[in-house]
């Protein structure tokens, strides 16, 4: 695991229904470690690689700044290790 967003989420943040079969304002981002995004890179044994990112935001982050910002340089970087 690269980086996670766990404990760092208002209350404003409940589980969507994909995960619980009805949303509450019982389960919150202050009061479940289920409400995160996880960004996970790891290796396979033949050679190949997984690079994952919790969160729908990350393509829409992109372009912010005219590319030039974490989330377009952690992209380049994973691309440029899986085209090596």
């Amino acid at each position: 695991m690269l980086a996670t967003s766990q404990g760092r989420h208002s209350d404003a943040y409940l589980l969507v229904v994909e995960d619980i079969p009805n949303t509450t304002t019982k389960v919150t981002g202050t009061t479940s470690p289920l409400i995160r995004a996880d960004m996970v890179y790891f290796e396979l044994p033949r050679g190949g690689a997984v690079f994952s990112v919790g969160s729908i935001c990350w393509l829409g982050s992109l372009s912010h700044h005219r590319y030039v910002n974490n989330v377009s340089r952690i992209t380049e970087n994973v691309l440029r290790r899986f085209a090596s």
